[in-house]
């Protein structure tokens, strides 16, 4: 595409660290190290050694490629044993906070481009801590709440009495021991009068009506998936436990999802 939507760029830049000229030093692998089976990994289209090596119950097999780089690299993981997307990896140090980008923007950007300029698009991006984001988009304000990594519970939120502590590792908006709170961000669109596409992870969405009619807005159809040269594939079919009964809507990292809300008394 010649041209960028000004929201892509926008969120690019929101999950992206400042980009500057990279390279990419791959590390040799150690003597004896076992090549992966699973997994082929390349950075800026060169190869990196991918080995494998046992976990410390020795029952099951870890994949990793290691490389030292300047600079924001493109890193692609190729899934050898299967077609399912690799959904998610673990970079360390995880002192250096360095947070991965996935095929989620890229995926969208047909969609993205064909309401560039309209008011059925927008961006959002929180951190932990940070106050609930509400955004209008179409016939309903969206409200935006932070989860991070953690699932939210399917109940209904508490109504706060007291400002409440941080919560712990492992919960809500944390990425478990020794793992750095993760920036949420997201990309919505409305694509229709009570339909929606949601490209991002780490946010509780809550729907809020804003015509004349009922009220009460429900989830009524939810669906997690891909796009496929520009068409949507459905990948998984999200109901009962999944969404609170139709009532809650946790967007998780790294994840798409076609959303069609109905109101109802």
């Amino acid at each position: 595409m010649a041209k960028l939507s000004a929201v892509l760029v926008a969120m690019l830049a929101m999950l992206c660290p400042a980009a500057s000229f990279a390279t990419v030093i791959p590390t040799p692998p150690y003597p004896g190290a076992s090549p992966s089976l699973a997994y082929k990994v390349a950075a800026d289209g060169q190869p990196i050694f991918t080995y494998r090596y046992p976990t410390y119950n020795q029952f099951s097999w870890m994949d990793c490629a290691s490389f030292s780089m300047t600079g924001k690299v493109h890193v692609t993981i190729t899934n050898l044993v299967s077609e399912r997307d690799v959904r998610a990896c673990y970079i360390r140090p995880i002192a250096y906070n360095i947070q991965p980008v996935y095929r989620v923007v890229a995926q969208m950007a047909p969609m993205i481009m064909a309401h560039q300029g309209k008011d059925s698009i927008t961006a959002v991006r929180l951190n932990q801590g940070d106050a609930p984001k509400r955004v209008a988009l179409g016939n309903y304000t969206l409200e935006l709440s932070y989860t991070g990594r953690g699932r939210m519970p399917i109940a209904p939120e508490p109504k706060p009495q007291q400002a409440q502590a941080e919560p712990p590792a492992g919960q809500p908006g944390r990425g478990g021991a020794g793992q750095a709170p993760m920036e949420a961000a997201a990309i919505p669109i409305a694509a229709g009068p009570h339909e929606f596409y949601m490209g991002g992870g780490g946010f509780r969405i809550a729907f809020t009506a804003n015509t004349p009619g009922p009220e009460t807005v429900g989830l009524g159809m939810v669906q997690e998936g891909k796009f496929v040269d520009g068409k949507w594939v459905v990948t998984r079919q999200l109901g009962g436990d999944d969404i609170g009964q139709g009532e809650i809507l946790t967007l998780r990292p790294n994840t798409i999802l076609r959303v069609v809300v109905y109101r109802y008394d």
